[in-house]
């Protein structure tokens, strides 16, 4: 199946549980408008070589979603010795499960590429 498509879908079902969630009033936290431009600009200058069209555009869309936020980018920056013992064990949480998708991404992929 066309690779575009699962992402889409993917999108498509993070934004529904988003959606959900917020609505439930368990989302409390502001966005962090920083992060969403650093990772803007990793997805557009990764989705114009490989010629990844969504990748490209969702990374021009939260560049621009961080820049015209800059404003707030000193609201949500923390630095790791004020969390609390919570927020630190769920950053490194994330990290962990960001680092296995990677990994099992980029196996995939060679997987996929090898045959």
């Amino acid at each position: 199946m066309n690779p575009k498509i699962w992402i889409l879908v993917s999108i498509i079902i993070l934004a529904i549980v988003v959606v959900l969630l917020a609505k439930q009033g368990k989302i409390r936290n502001k966005p962090h408008y920083l992060g969403l431009f650093i990772v803007g600009i990793m997805w557009t200058t990764v989705g114009i070589p490989i010629g990844n069209e969504v990748l490209t555009i969702l990374g021009i869309f939260l560049t621009l979603i961080g820049l015209f936020n800059r404003s707030k980018w000193n609201e949500t920056w923390m630095q790791w010795s004020n969390l609390s013992d919570e927020e630190k064990k769920s950053k490194i949480n994330t990290i962990i499960i960001v680092s296995f998708l990677l990994i099992t991404g980029i196996a995939v992929y060679i997987y996929q590429n090898s045959l």
